[in-house]
């Protein structure tokens, strides 16, 4: 199961002071009471990163001489060479973080795909770029003269997000602070207070995407997997991963769909799926996309439904930004209020006199860090992408803007000679235009692990071997002499990569980076990784301190 993020979301905010309105328009707004901080008795796996960036400060020793380094390539290159990859190309490189020392590279200069390696470039450009402080917020005004009701979008990837809504704070109608939600009470929240402002009647609905640019689906994306969740598009409005669940069950030899969550009554669904118990053919239901006209209408279920799924299907929404409005048009004509249409904000809109009539929802930024790191959602890394086109350059975020950007970023932190044949062509690395370097990756993750206020969120937004997201099932058995590894994964078709830090008892780290394309046995790739770190693991904890 993805870990849920409880004790740094605070979704919901609500307070007694204005809050403006972001970007183009003033307004006034409702104040609201204080949301009271969560209780830090949850989320253990949160207090074992905390306290692995206490016990990783970056200590004043430095390792014993080339020798130590000359040995230490020499036994990486001999798990290289004995890792069965056959023709697979492999780049390795190992950089001591305190003092910044290459300890070993092994074809570290080679531009390679580094898979979802690529968002541990996205989210350190995020944190220096909008500040550890920074919260997306998405915001709901109200305009009476016109009466048009205004979705403000701030191309927040956690609004709705099903893996982080059991965390979400939020006020009771009695005033009472509440933690946790599910999406349709979230929708709730909104609709009722559209209700109990009394409008009568919502003209139009209009949600302002307007922070991101259009393009929903990066061009080099797979094109056979784009009705997958870790292709879901990326738009300045996301609502619940932009991403439609749907349970299926198996009734009398029949599969029998059920509704989806959120609820969309107006999703044509046509099911071509069985429902025949047993192993043959066992469950192999799966949504694809067929004919769509608006907002994602049109899907298709196929396959066999054996049992009912534990985690529900997720299949990809259209145009996520008119769905959800859709979704809240609906919610609104539930409660009697007449909405009379949807859509999107145009070039020419303005909306200078819109009254905040809802609490507005808010992701901290430490948390989207750690969707992107902690469970790679490649959602959370693209939406903090565009975001940082739009920090920089005020103009909607985009993919096309973001290469100059971000190698920009990079080349402060490093040399810029490791800047040579690298290419940011997304911020997750689904696709297969990136190009990064292993020699830049541990060079640039030295730095941020030196920089005293971005090195602590930094390093507690990773995964933790044999512990959290993606890497829980890995080095469970490996023998790390009672280090931390914390380190992102990355995986796409022929390519395996793992770059982070291996954190010894004493605090030492080294930051080390393995690429692997062209990979035809990804468990072989894993295990050379491992092994990697482990022989890490023992420099750390054995190497003579001068």
């Amino acid at each position: 199961m993805p870990i849920r993020l409880e004790s740094v979301v605070d979704s919901i905010a609500a307070r007694n002071r204005a809050l403006p309105l972001p970007g183009r328009f003033p307004q006034t707004m409702t104040p609201h009471l204080p949301v009271a901080p969560l209780s830090s008795r949850r989320r253990p796996a949160l207090a074992g990163r905390i306290l692995t960036t206490v016990v990783a400060a970056m200590a004043t020793a430095a390792f014993d001489g080339t020798s130590v380094a000359a040995s230490l390539e020499s036994d990486l290159r001999s798990l290289v060479g004995g890792a069965g990859l056959g023709k697979a190309k492999v780049s390795v490189s190992v950089r001591e973080v305190d003092d910044d020392r290459a300890l070993a590279a092994i074809v570290a200069d080679r531009p390679m795909l580094p898979a979802s390696n690529m968002k541990l470039l996205t989210t350190g450009a995020a944190l220096e770029t909008l500040g550890p402080d920074f919260r997306f917020s998405t915001r709901l005004g109200l305009d009476r003269p016109a009466a048009r009701l205004v979705v403000l979008g701030d191309g927040d990837p956690g609004f709705g997000d099903p893996e982080l809504l059991d965390s979400t704070i939020h006020r009771r109608p009695d005033g009472s602070a509440a933690e946790g939600l599910d999406v349709e009470a979230l929708l709730a929240i909104w609709a009722d207070a559209v209700a109990n402002s009394s409008p009568g009647r919502i003209d139009e609905l209009v949600v302002d995407d307007r922070i991101f640019d259009r393009d929903r689906v990066h061009p080099l994306w797979p094109d056979d997997q784009l009705n997958r969740h870790y292709c879901a598009e990326v738009a300045g409005i996301n609502f619940h991963g932009n991403c439609l669940h749907l349970r299926p069950s198996p009734i009398g030899g029949r599969a029998v769909p059920g509704p989806f969550s959120p609820d969309a009554p107006w999703l044509a669904l046509e099911n071509r799926a069985t429902g025949r118990s047993g192993s043959k053919p066992g469950q192999t239901v799966w949504i694809g996309h067929g004919s769509r006209t608006h907002g994602g209408d049109g899907l298709t279920l196929f396959g066999n439904v054996a049992a009912t799924p534990e985690e529900p299907l997720r299949v990809t929404a259209r145009d996520p930004a008119l769905f959800f409005g859709r979704l809240l048009a609906d919610r609104l004509e539930r409660r009697g209020i007449e909405v009379g249409r949807v859509r999107v904000a145009e070039d020419g809109d303005r909306f200078d006199a819109l009254v905040v009539v809802a609490p507005p929802v808010e992701t901290p930024l430490e948390t989207s860090l750690a969707r992107a790191n902690v469970d790679s959602s490649n959602l959370h890394a693209e939406a903090l992408l565009k975001r940082i086109v739009h920090a920089e350059t005020g103009a909607p975020g985009s993919w096309t803007a973001a290469d100059p950007l971000v190698r920009a970023h990079l080349a402060d932190r490093t040399s810029g000679s490791l800047l040579e044949g690298v290419v940011v062509s997304d911020g997750s690395g689904l696709s297969r235009g990136n190009r990064v370097r292993a020699d830049l990756m541990t060079a640039y993750l030295a730095s941020m692990a030196r920089d005293p206020a971005l090195g602590g969120p930094f390093r507690a937004s990773l995964a933790v071997g044999g512990e959290t997201g993606t890497l829980a099932k890995r080095f469970r058995n490996a023998d790390l002499r009672g280090c931390r590894v914390l380190a992102k994964s990355g995986y796409i078709r022929g390519v395996s990569c793992l770059s982070g830090f291996v954190v010894a008892p004493d605090g030492r780290s080294l930051a080390f980076s393995v690429l692997c394309n062209d990979v035809a046995s990804v468990q072989n790739a894993k295990r050379l990784q491992e092994r990697i770190v482990e022989r890490l693991a023992r420099e750390l904890t054995t190497s003579n301190v001068g």
